[in-house]
């Protein structure tokens, strides 16, 4: 398996308080892409996929962004968590992983960043509209720019 592309030392609370150590790494663009595209980023997202039945396809993509991911062992070496088994056995608990995609997600993509803290200041549905708002646009302004070049 390649080496993780700027990595990264994050650490993150488990349910219990303790420091947990992670290395995390950048996304290659295609994966980054397909991560984007499909990560619930929100808990109504979540549920709606559980409610479609599609919650397979959710875990998925996590698994898939987990594999960016190495779990600082105690005596400094890591490991990959390149398999679900691999997940539950380096991450202590739910809580410890849902702070890990977290940091992940914001490490590499600089939206994510913006939607938790829009979500965190109040009016989610408002916020949520002009974030929609606002990445539509200037994602229909940069395809405008592509399609006027020779």
């Amino acid at each position: 398996m390649a080496e993780l592309l700027e990595a990264k030392n994050v650490t993150v609370k488990d349910r219990a308080g303790n420091d947990v150590p992670f290395i995390i790494g950048k996304f290659p663009a295609i994966a980054a892409r397909e991560i984007a595209a499909k990560y619930p980023t929100s808990i109504a997202a979540l549920a709606k996929q559980w409610e479609e039945n599609q919650y397979a396809e959710s875990e998925k993509i996590m698994l898939k962004a987990m594999t960016f991911v190495e779990r600082v062992l105690d005596d400094g070496s890591t490991i990959r968590l390149s398999t679900a088994a691999l997940v539950d056995n380096h991450v202590p608990d739910g809580e410890a992983l849902m702070r890990l995609e977290k940091e992940l997600l914001e490490y590499n993509f600089s939206f994510f960043e913006k939607f938790t803290r829009s979500i965190s200041s109040g009016g989610i549905v408002q916020n949520m509209i002009k974030l929609i708002t606002s990445t539509l646009t200037s994602s229909l302004q940069q395809s405008s720019r592509q399609d006027k070049q020779p």
